[in-house]
Formats: structure tokens, sequence, C-alpha cells
């Protein structure tokens, strides 16, 4: 299909530049530890939060059993490059890390292992997961083949500041609050910063706005109707024609930068809710590391808000899939059975990075106690809305998939400074922009 253009240009590409970009330290020729048959790797990205994770679950699944050794390797964060670089070379390791949203383009090129005969073999592994989760684990909405393991269930969320809510006089949100509830509080907490009260200063906002983040993003839009992907699967942001709903989506983001609500730096977080200076911000659980040390200490979590016409929330995930070209495919297995089975998630839970796959963990104290005992744990598994994976860059290989995320970042940031220009990009209308960007991603479906 037109969508699909070839990854061997990629591939090609990248096999021209092993030396440079490969992860130094090949360990296609260690050996496994003494006493152990086989050894495996695992390549995860180099940040300590990952290092941590991985070497929790090496040292107990090794614990679990004595026959496969496991070592990890270390990528570049940027991901693609090393993940490719390595496959041409033929020095990826057996089992790789994985974004969920992210893995389309490399389980499209064959870089990842189908899992479905391995799952078969162990009838109801996957009854107990989220959903959406399962879903996320497919190349194209209307795919049998799951391509990856899930290993966390990261549901948006807030963060909010209790003494900033305290100061403003304000009730502190509950999980079922409605959209028009959190707009209405971003109301009240910026009249309340402008005029002062209880020592608020105008220089904070209501919101830490990173809100060209693509979950927060693509949850908005989807709750006020509108769509990145057709019955298709096939990027759209119209209905024939038809902006309403995106427009409507887009509006709501406009909404919270030109009414003061949200202090945004347009390409990323901007840390005002860390420094103490916002009152709330978009998050997932992974994300909490960075306000468990932060200036700012009375906080706590909501659930995100109810929307308006479809009750969605963006929930992503991250995991592990199998190198399609590995000679030990069957220990890469049993070692992502252990990651998922209910000892690997409360491993996992412990380290405080995310919440378990399992739904049948839901309440369990290995999460939840993890680093923020105490608090309303709830707002990341609440299920008065429904889950909504980032399914929009199905087909998309590598080079795609990119170009893709541009667009939808410029959607995002022309909605964010719309009103600064009385317009944006040149266009005069809210609905003209966002054709331009429908023209955009069909001449990128048609290229190739």
């Amino acid at each position: 299909m037109k969508f699909k253009k070839a990854i061997t240009v990629v591939v090609a590409l990248a096999c021209s530049f092993v030396a440079l970009f490969s992860v130094a330290g090949c360990t296609t020729q260690e050996q496994p530890e003494e006493g152990r048959d086989v050894l495996i790797t695992v390549a995860v990205l180099n940040n300590a939060g990952e290092k941590k994770a991985i070497s929790e679950f090496i040292n107990a699944f090794k614990a679990s059993q004595s026959t496969i050794d496991v070592k990890a390797k270390y990528i570049d964060p940027t991901y693609y490059t090393p993940v490719l670089t390595d496959w041409a070379g033929d020095t990826l390791a057996d089992v790789v890390w994985t974004a969920g949203d992210k893995h389309a383009p490399l389980s499209a090129a064959g870089i990842f292992e189908p899992l479905n005969d391995y799952i078969e073999k162990t009838p109801g592994l996957l009854d107990d997961f989220y959903p959406a989760l399962v879903e996320t684990t497919k190349l194209t909405p209307d795919s049998d083949e799951m391509y990856f393991v899930p290993r966390d269930y990261n549901k948006i969320t807030i963060a909010y500041n209790k003494d900033m809510f305290d100061a403003a006089g304000l009730e502190y949100p509950q999980n079922n609050w409605t959209w028009q509830d959190f707009m209405d509080t971003c109301a009240a907490l910026r009249t309340a910063m402008d005029n002062g009260t209880g020592g608020l200063d105008s220089s904070f906002y209501p919101l830490d706005g990173y809100l060209s983040w693509a979950p927060a993003a693509y949850t908005i839009i989807r709750g006020f109707g509108g769509e990145y992907m057709d019955e298709n699967g096939l990027p759209v942001l119209s209905d024939n024609g038809d902006t309403t709903a995106v427009e409507n989506g887009l509006t709501q983001i406009y909404t919270l930068v030109s009414k003061y609500y949200a202090g945004c730096d347009v390409m990323g977080e901007t840390g005002l809710f860390e420094a103490g200076q916002a009152a709330m911000r978009f998050l997932s659980r992974p994300s909490i590391s960075g306000i468990t040390g932060a200036q700012m200490q009375n906080y706590d979590f909501v659930a995100f808000p109810t929307m308006p016409v479809e009750n969605v929330v963006g929930v992503g995930c991250s995991g592990y899939g199998i190198n399609a070209h590995s000679a030990h495919k069957d220990e890469a297995w049993e070692f992502l059975k252990f990651i998922i089975s209910r000892e690997g998630q409360e491993v996992y839970g412990k380290t405080g990075m995310g919440v378990p796959v399992l739904q049948s963990m839901k309440d369990d104290s290995s999460w939840r106690d993890y680093p923020l005992k105490g608090l309303n744990q709830e707002a990341f598994v609440y299920s008065g809305t429904e889950d909504l994976f980032l399914n929009y860059y199905c087909y998309a290989d590598a080079d795609l998939y990119s170009d893709l995320d541009t667009v939808y970042t410029q959607l995002i940031q022309g909605a964010e400074q719309w009103d600064a220009k009385e317009g944006y990009d040149g266009y005069t209308t809210l609905r003209a922009f966002i054709l331009s960007k429908q023209a955009q991603i069909e001449d990128l479906i048609n290229r190739g």
C-alpha cells in the first residue's frame, strides 16, 4: 500500500554507519556466567530509570531459574538509530526495549519477532491485561499479530499542588471531575493568582502546559470528537473536509494558552510545576520521579477529567520485543514471560516507575506503596474513563513516523500560538490551518 514506504533504505543507510553509531561492546561473542547454559542480551535506553528497571528484572529472573543468563546493553535515547544500526550489523540484542507508540515502524520492518506462537502456548496469558495494552502491541488496528510485551500501564493523570489550591480556597479535585470542572478550576486559580489571593502570584500558572505531549493532546482532540485516524487506519484530520471536531479540541488548547491558564513551552515541558510555579500538570506514572524530589512537596494526583463527547484518556506503555534474528528466541521469551508474571510485575512495581499491566494488581501494595504511599493512587487506574491508546502511527515506517509526528506537533503548536498572530503560518482561520495539515498528511501518504 502507498502508506508503506520501504524501510530498506533506512536500514541500508544504517549499515553504512555501523562503526559510527553502533552501541559499544557487542555481546554476540560473550559467554554465559559459569553454571548457566545460555546468555541473552537486552537492549534498553541509557538512562537511570531504565537501568534500574532492567537490573531488577534481570536479578529476579536469574533467581527464578538456573539455566539462562541475562545481560543488559544500553542504547542511546534517540532509540531508532541504534536499533536500526545494530539490526543492519546483526549485533542487535536478543531483547529490545520499545515504547508502545513507537514499535510500529520497527515491527513493520521485520525487526521484532511476532509473538503469537509463543503466547498461544500459554492459554490465558493475556487475559488479565488491560485491553488497551494488548491493542498497542499490534501493528495495525485490524491485525492479530503481537510484536512486543508491555511491562507497564501508563494512564494520563494530573498532579496538583495542594498548597496552591489551599491558598486559592479551592477544594481538591476528585477523580470523577469533568473537563468543564477542570477549566473552571483553571479560571478560579487564574483569578486567585492575578489577585494575589493567599500569597499567590500573578506570575504563577494554573497549569504547567506541556500541551504538545501527544497523549494529552490526542486525548483532548478525541474527547471533543476529533480523530487522527480514519476507519482504515490512515492519518486524517477532517471528515470529508469537515474539521469541526478537531477544531473543537484545538480550541480548548488555544483557550488554555490565551486565557493564561497554561504556562506553555510549545516544544516541550516547562518545569513550572516542579518549581512550585504551577498548580497542575499532566503526567503519567513514569514521570513522578521528576516531582518527588522537587521544591514543591505538598502534592497529590487526580484522574484526567472526563471528556464531553468521547470519554477517553490516553494510555501508553513501554515493553520489550524479541529480535527476529536472535539465536535464542525461546530463552528470550522465557524472560519476557517472567516480566509479565505476577512476580515480575511486583518487582517492577517496587521500582516506583509504573503501574502493573495486570488488572488483578490494580489495588496491590507492591506498586501503590512505592514511592507514594498515602496519595491518590486510584488516579492512575481510574476506571471511569475509557483507555485510549496512541494508534495513529499505524502502518508507519521510521521516516513516515517522524514526519507525522512533526505534523501533529505543528498542529498543537499552531493552536497554542493562534492568538498572538491572529492566525498561524499565514492562515486566518483555524479550519484553513487544519486543512493545510491534512494536505501535508496526504502528501506524506502518497509520496511513496
